[in-house]
Protein backbone atom coordinates (compact mmCIF):
# COMPACT_ATOMS: atom_id res chain seq x y z
CA UNK A 1 0.00 0.00 0.00
CA UNK A 2 1.49 3.12 -0.87
CA UNK A 3 1.17 6.58 1.40
CA UNK A 4 2.31 9.41 -0.38
CA UNK A 5 0.88 12.41 1.84
CA UNK A 6 1.06 15.71 0.80
CA UNK A 7 0.19 18.66 2.82
CA UNK A 8 -2.61 21.16 2.53
CA UNK A 9 -2.43 25.19 3.03
CA UNK A 10 -4.08 26.61 5.43
CA UNK A 11 -2.63 29.80 6.09
CA UNK A 12 -0.21 32.52 4.00
CA UNK A 13 3.09 32.26 6.37
CA UNK A 14 3.06 28.43 5.48
CA UNK A 15 2.27 29.04 1.85
CA UNK A 16 5.36 28.83 0.04
CA UNK A 17 7.13 26.13 2.05
CA UNK A 18 4.18 23.32 1.90
CA UNK A 19 3.73 24.62 -2.51
CA UNK A 20 7.60 23.49 -2.79
CA UNK A 21 7.65 20.93 -0.26
CA UNK A 22 4.69 19.43 -2.45
CA UNK A 23 5.72 19.76 -5.57
CA UNK A 24 9.22 18.08 -4.91
CA UNK A 25 7.50 15.13 -3.10
CA UNK A 26 5.16 14.76 -6.70
CA UNK A 27 8.34 15.65 -9.00
CA UNK A 28 10.06 12.82 -7.59
CA UNK A 29 8.06 10.37 -6.84
CA UNK A 30 6.31 10.49 -10.23
CA UNK A 31 9.85 10.14 -11.53
CA UNK A 32 10.49 6.72 -9.31
CA UNK A 33 7.51 5.32 -10.83
CA UNK A 34 9.27 5.82 -14.43
CA UNK A 35 12.66 4.40 -13.43
CA UNK A 36 10.37 1.07 -12.16
CA UNK A 37 9.16 1.16 -15.22
CA UNK A 38 12.06 1.28 -16.81
CA UNK A 39 13.80 -1.26 -14.61
CA UNK A 40 10.76 -3.65 -15.66
CA UNK A 41 11.18 -3.67 -19.65
CA UNK A 42 7.81 -1.71 -19.77
CA UNK A 43 9.39 1.35 -21.46
CA UNK A 44 12.51 2.70 -22.84
CA UNK A 45 14.93 5.23 -21.29
CA UNK A 46 13.60 8.28 -20.38
CA UNK A 47 15.27 11.87 -20.03
CA UNK A 48 13.34 13.73 -17.68
CA UNK A 49 12.96 17.16 -17.28
CA UNK A 50 14.55 18.09 -13.99
CA UNK A 51 12.35 20.24 -11.36
CA UNK A 52 15.05 23.00 -10.75
CA UNK A 53 15.94 24.53 -7.58
CA UNK A 54 14.43 27.79 -5.85
CA UNK A 55 16.33 29.74 -3.54
CA UNK A 56 14.71 33.74 -4.00
CA UNK A 57 12.16 33.89 -1.87
CA UNK A 58 10.10 36.28 -3.73
CA UNK A 59 6.41 36.13 -4.71
CA UNK A 60 7.52 36.38 -8.68
CA UNK A 61 10.27 34.12 -8.68
CA UNK A 62 8.03 31.58 -6.72
CA UNK A 63 5.35 31.74 -8.97
CA UNK A 64 7.59 31.52 -12.51
CA UNK A 65 9.26 28.66 -10.86
CA UNK A 66 6.02 26.94 -9.67
CA UNK A 67 4.91 27.57 -13.75
CA UNK A 68 8.09 25.81 -14.58
CA UNK A 69 8.42 22.44 -12.26
CA UNK A 70 4.57 21.61 -13.08
CA UNK A 71 5.16 21.11 -17.06
CA UNK A 72 7.61 18.82 -15.67
CA UNK A 73 5.16 17.30 -13.00
CA UNK A 74 2.27 17.00 -15.49
CA UNK A 75 4.98 15.77 -18.65
CA UNK A 76 5.42 12.92 -16.30
CA UNK A 77 2.39 11.70 -15.06
CA UNK A 78 0.56 11.96 -18.17
CA UNK A 79 3.43 9.57 -19.84
CA UNK A 80 3.11 7.37 -17.04
CA UNK A 81 -0.93 7.63 -16.93
CA UNK A 82 -0.84 7.09 -21.16
CA UNK A 83 1.82 3.53 -20.38
CA UNK A 84 -0.76 2.14 -17.35
CA UNK A 85 -3.83 3.28 -20.22
CA UNK A 86 -2.10 1.22 -23.03
CA UNK A 87 -2.06 -1.73 -20.40
CA UNK A 88 -5.72 -1.16 -19.73
CA UNK A 89 -4.61 -0.90 -15.98
CA UNK A 90 -6.32 2.12 -15.33
CA UNK A 91 -9.23 1.70 -13.14
CA UNK A 92 -10.46 4.87 -11.83
CA UNK A 93 -12.83 6.67 -14.24
CA UNK A 94 -11.79 10.22 -14.01
CA UNK A 95 -8.39 8.85 -15.90
CA UNK A 96 -9.35 9.44 -19.05
CA UNK A 97 -10.73 13.37 -18.41
CA UNK A 98 -8.08 14.17 -16.01
CA UNK A 99 -4.64 13.71 -18.48
CA UNK A 100 -3.70 17.30 -16.97
CA UNK A 101 -3.53 18.28 -12.96
CA UNK A 102 -3.47 22.15 -12.93
CA UNK A 103 -0.66 22.45 -10.17
CA UNK A 104 -0.85 26.50 -10.20
CA UNK A 105 -3.58 29.56 -10.57
CA UNK A 106 -3.76 32.48 -11.96
CA UNK A 107 -1.70 35.37 -9.88
CA UNK A 108 -4.79 37.41 -9.70
CA UNK A 109 -6.35 34.28 -7.79
CA UNK A 110 -3.07 34.39 -5.49
CA UNK A 111 -4.11 34.45 -1.52
CA UNK A 112 -7.94 34.06 -1.94
CA UNK A 113 -9.66 31.70 -0.53
CA UNK A 114 -10.52 30.40 -3.50
CA UNK A 115 -6.51 29.85 -4.64
CA UNK A 116 -6.58 27.70 -1.46
CA UNK A 117 -8.99 25.88 -2.18
CA UNK A 118 -8.13 25.45 -5.69
CA UNK A 119 -4.82 24.13 -4.56
CA UNK A 120 -5.35 21.38 -1.86
CA UNK A 121 -7.67 20.59 -4.82
CA UNK A 122 -5.12 19.85 -7.02
CA UNK A 123 -2.75 18.30 -4.24
CA UNK A 124 -5.60 15.91 -2.99
CA UNK A 125 -6.08 14.76 -6.81
CA UNK A 126 -1.82 14.48 -7.23
CA UNK A 127 -2.02 12.55 -3.97
CA UNK A 128 -4.23 10.22 -5.49
CA UNK A 129 -2.91 9.93 -8.61
CA UNK A 130 0.66 8.67 -7.16
CA UNK A 131 -0.80 6.64 -4.76
CA UNK A 132 -3.30 4.58 -7.68
CA UNK A 133 0.31 4.50 -9.50
CA UNK A 134 1.85 2.59 -7.06
CA UNK A 135 -1.33 0.11 -6.15
CA UNK A 136 -0.90 -0.64 -10.08
CA UNK A 137 2.96 -1.56 -10.12
CA UNK A 138 2.21 -3.26 -7.05
CA UNK A 139 -0.52 -5.28 -8.73
CA UNK A 140 1.65 -6.58 -11.46
CA UNK A 141 4.59 -7.34 -9.26
CA UNK A 142 6.80 -5.06 -10.39
CA UNK A 143 7.48 -3.65 -6.70
CA UNK A 144 6.88 -5.02 -2.88
CA UNK A 145 5.02 -3.91 0.04
CA UNK A 146 7.83 -2.70 2.17
CA UNK A 147 7.00 -3.85 6.09
CA UNK A 148 7.76 -1.99 9.05
CA UNK A 149 7.46 -3.36 12.18
CA UNK A 150 7.82 -0.37 14.79
CA UNK A 151 9.00 2.90 15.53
CA UNK A 152 10.78 4.38 17.99
CA UNK A 153 10.99 8.10 18.78
CA UNK A 154 14.06 9.36 20.91
CA UNK A 155 13.17 12.18 22.55
CA UNK A 156 12.55 14.53 25.27
CA UNK A 157 9.07 15.97 27.79
CA UNK A 158 7.23 16.93 24.54
CA UNK A 159 7.42 13.26 22.91
CA UNK A 160 6.77 12.20 26.91
CA UNK A 161 3.43 13.72 26.28
CA UNK A 162 3.84 16.44 28.43
CA UNK A 163 0.74 19.08 28.07
CA UNK A 164 -1.70 16.42 27.15
CA UNK A 165 -4.43 16.12 29.03
CA UNK A 166 -4.61 12.44 28.81
CA UNK A 167 -1.30 10.13 27.43
CA UNK A 168 -4.19 8.89 24.78
CA UNK A 169 -3.78 12.69 23.40
CA UNK A 170 0.05 13.03 23.42
CA UNK A 171 1.20 13.01 20.20
CA UNK A 172 3.05 9.79 19.95
CA UNK A 173 -0.34 8.02 20.73
CA UNK A 174 -2.10 9.65 18.35
CA UNK A 175 0.76 9.11 15.73
CA UNK A 176 0.51 5.42 16.84
CA UNK A 177 -3.14 4.65 15.82
CA UNK A 178 -3.42 6.77 13.03
CA UNK A 179 0.22 5.40 11.03
CA UNK A 180 -0.78 1.94 11.91
CA UNK A 181 2.11 0.17 13.61
CA UNK A 182 3.82 0.12 17.38
CA UNK A 183 5.63 3.44 18.35
CA UNK A 184 8.09 2.67 21.07
CA UNK A 185 8.28 6.11 23.16
CA UNK A 186 11.65 6.90 24.29
CA UNK A 187 11.23 10.54 25.43
CA UNK A 188 12.14 11.61 28.99
CA UNK A 189 11.45 15.15 30.70
CA UNK A 190 14.09 17.45 30.53
CA UNK A 191 16.41 15.18 28.33
CA UNK A 192 19.00 16.65 26.71
CA UNK A 193 20.94 15.18 23.52
CA UNK A 194 24.30 15.58 25.41
CA UNK A 195 26.09 15.25 28.88
CA UNK A 196 26.74 17.68 31.32
CA UNK A 197 23.39 18.21 31.80
CA UNK A 198 21.97 18.25 36.02
CA UNK A 199 21.10 14.47 34.88
CA UNK A 200 23.61 12.72 32.33
CA UNK A 201 21.82 9.43 33.33
CA UNK A 202 18.86 10.86 30.59
CA UNK A 203 20.53 12.35 28.01
CA UNK A 204 19.92 10.95 24.78
CA UNK A 205 23.98 10.11 24.19
CA UNK A 206 23.96 7.68 26.88
CA UNK A 207 20.59 6.26 26.27
CA UNK A 208 21.10 5.45 22.41
CA UNK A 209 24.28 3.31 23.85
CA UNK A 210 22.28 1.37 26.16
CA UNK A 211 18.97 0.61 23.36
CA UNK A 212 18.46 -1.96 21.50
CA UNK A 213 17.03 -0.23 18.49
CA UNK A 214 17.11 -4.06 16.11
CA UNK A 215 13.60 -3.88 15.77
CA UNK A 216 12.55 -0.35 15.21
CA UNK A 217 12.90 0.22 11.37
CA UNK A 218 12.37 3.99 12.02
CA UNK A 219 13.98 5.81 14.31
CA UNK A 220 13.24 9.54 15.60
CA UNK A 221 15.74 11.35 17.28
CA UNK A 222 13.62 14.50 18.39
CA UNK A 223 15.13 17.24 20.89
CA UNK A 224 18.11 20.24 21.58
CA UNK A 225 15.05 22.32 23.15
CA UNK A 226 16.48 21.14 26.40
CA UNK A 227 20.13 21.79 25.49
CA UNK A 228 18.93 25.59 24.79
CA UNK A 229 17.05 25.91 27.85
CA UNK A 230 19.83 24.79 30.20
CA UNK A 231 22.32 26.77 28.49
CA UNK A 232 24.33 23.89 27.19
CA UNK A 233 27.38 24.22 24.51
CA UNK A 234 26.45 24.23 20.59
CA UNK A 235 30.24 23.09 20.10
CA UNK A 236 32.17 22.77 17.22
CA UNK A 237 31.73 21.18 13.68
CA UNK A 238 34.46 18.87 14.33
CA UNK A 239 33.35 18.07 17.47
CA UNK A 240 33.25 14.77 18.81
CA UNK A 241 32.93 15.48 22.83
CA UNK A 242 29.64 14.05 24.93
CA UNK A 243 29.68 17.76 26.12
CA UNK A 244 28.61 19.65 22.96
CA UNK A 245 25.20 19.06 21.02
CA UNK A 246 27.17 18.44 17.35
CA UNK A 247 29.51 16.60 19.22
CA UNK A 248 26.87 14.04 20.80
CA UNK A 249 24.22 14.47 18.02
CA UNK A 250 27.06 12.61 16.03
CA UNK A 251 27.65 9.88 18.95
CA UNK A 252 24.22 9.28 19.33
CA UNK A 253 22.99 8.69 15.18
CA UNK A 254 25.78 6.91 14.95
CA UNK A 255 25.22 4.80 17.89
CA UNK A 256 21.57 3.74 16.25
CA UNK A 257 23.22 3.01 13.15
CA UNK A 258 25.48 0.53 14.84
CA UNK A 259 22.65 -1.03 16.45
CA UNK A 260 20.43 -1.31 13.21
CA UNK A 261 22.61 -0.22 10.28
CA UNK A 262 18.92 -1.05 7.84
CA UNK A 263 17.21 1.48 10.40
CA UNK A 264 16.17 4.66 8.63
CA UNK A 265 16.22 7.47 10.77
CA UNK A 266 14.76 10.37 10.95
CA UNK A 267 15.44 14.03 13.20
CA UNK A 268 13.30 16.63 14.09
CA UNK A 269 15.21 19.63 15.20
CA UNK A 270 13.49 21.48 17.70
CA UNK A 271 10.39 23.11 17.57
CA UNK A 272 9.17 26.62 18.05
CA UNK A 273 9.11 27.80 21.24
CA UNK A 274 7.65 30.66 23.42
CA UNK A 275 9.61 30.87 26.25
CA UNK A 276 12.95 29.89 28.61
CA UNK A 277 12.45 28.61 31.54
CA UNK A 278 10.12 30.65 33.65
CA UNK A 279 6.29 29.39 32.22
CA UNK A 280 5.08 32.65 33.23
CA UNK A 281 7.69 34.83 31.03
CA UNK A 282 7.04 34.69 27.21
CA UNK A 283 9.36 36.20 25.40
CA UNK A 284 10.89 36.17 21.42
CA UNK A 285 12.54 33.19 21.61
CA UNK A 286 14.41 34.99 17.92
CA UNK A 287 15.90 37.51 19.71
CA UNK A 288 16.04 36.70 23.24
CA UNK A 289 18.63 34.52 24.18
CA UNK A 290 19.55 32.11 26.96
CA UNK A 291 21.69 33.03 29.80
CA UNK A 292 24.68 31.63 28.38
CA UNK A 293 24.09 34.11 25.46
CA UNK A 294 23.34 31.81 22.57
CA UNK A 295 20.02 32.12 20.85
CA UNK A 296 17.63 29.14 20.28
CA UNK A 297 18.17 29.52 16.22
CA UNK A 298 22.43 28.24 16.78
CA UNK A 299 20.99 25.37 18.51
CA UNK A 300 18.30 24.45 15.13
CA UNK A 301 21.03 24.89 13.34
CA UNK A 302 23.17 22.79 14.53
CA UNK A 303 20.91 20.21 14.27
CA UNK A 304 20.47 20.56 10.94
CA UNK A 305 23.32 20.78 10.02
CA UNK A 306 24.62 17.16 11.52
CA UNK A 307 21.05 16.28 9.38
CA UNK A 308 22.53 17.55 6.47
CA UNK A 309 26.00 16.22 6.82
CA UNK A 310 24.75 12.61 7.52
CA UNK A 311 21.84 13.21 4.86
CA UNK A 312 19.31 12.55 6.98
CA UNK A 313 15.92 14.18 6.44
CA UNK A 314 14.82 16.34 8.98
CA UNK A 315 11.39 18.48 9.91
CA UNK A 316 11.60 21.57 10.24
CA UNK A 317 9.25 23.09 13.21
CA UNK A 318 10.87 25.92 13.70
CA UNK A 319 11.39 28.60 11.07
CA UNK A 320 8.12 26.79 8.95
CA UNK A 321 5.73 25.86 12.40
CA UNK A 322 2.60 27.20 12.10
CA UNK A 323 2.58 27.81 15.91
CA UNK A 324 3.65 31.48 16.44
CA UNK A 325 3.81 34.36 18.68
CA UNK A 326 0.17 35.63 17.57
CA UNK A 327 -1.35 32.07 18.19
CA UNK A 328 1.02 29.94 20.69
CA UNK A 329 -1.64 29.57 23.33
CA UNK A 330 -4.08 28.04 20.43
CA UNK A 331 -1.27 25.06 20.62
CA UNK A 332 1.13 24.79 23.79
CA UNK A 333 0.18 24.69 26.72
CA UNK A 334 2.25 26.58 28.95
CA UNK A 335 4.45 27.83 25.87
CA UNK A 336 6.68 25.12 25.61
CA UNK A 337 5.12 21.98 25.74
CA UNK A 338 1.59 21.14 23.26
CA UNK A 339 -1.57 21.01 24.40
CA UNK A 340 -4.28 18.70 22.57
CA UNK A 341 -4.72 20.60 19.76
CA UNK A 342 -0.79 21.26 19.72
CA UNK A 343 -0.14 17.49 20.15
CA UNK A 344 -2.61 16.26 17.35
CA UNK A 345 -0.86 19.13 15.06
CA UNK A 346 2.55 17.90 15.84
CA UNK A 347 0.99 13.93 15.28
CA UNK A 348 -0.14 15.16 11.64
CA UNK A 349 3.27 16.54 10.65
CA UNK A 350 5.02 13.67 11.87
CA UNK A 351 3.39 11.67 10.19
CA UNK A 352 3.34 13.71 7.14
CA UNK A 353 6.90 13.55 7.69
CA UNK A 354 7.28 9.97 7.94
CA UNK A 355 5.23 8.84 4.92
CA UNK A 356 7.68 11.29 2.68
CA UNK A 357 10.69 9.78 3.61
CA UNK A 358 9.93 5.42 3.88
CA UNK A 359 10.07 3.32 0.90
CA UNK A 360 6.65 3.15 -1.18
CA UNK A 361 4.93 0.76 -1.33
CA UNK A 362 4.63 -0.10 2.22
CA UNK A 363 2.43 -1.37 5.00
CA UNK A 364 2.12 2.25 6.76
CA UNK A 365 -1.40 4.12 6.72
Amino acid sequence: MSNVKLARISSLDEDHKVIYDNYLVIHDNASKIIDILFEANWIDQVMLPSHGDFTDDNDRDFYLWRKSITVSINSIITKVSNIFNEEGLLIPPDYNELNYIKLWVPEILVYSKCYFDNMNNNFSKCETRINDFYKILEDAKLIKSKEYRQIDIVGDSITYGMGASTPSKDYVSVLEKEIGIPIKNDGVSSATIQNGSNNDQISFINHVKKTDFSKSDIVIVFGGTNDFAQSLPVGKSTDATDKSLIGALKTVINQIKKSNPNALVLIIPPMWRARINDSSKFVDINTVPNSAGVLFKEYFNAVVKIAKDYKIPYLDLFNNSEINQKNYKDYLADGLHPNDKGHRWLANKVHNFILNNVETPNNLK
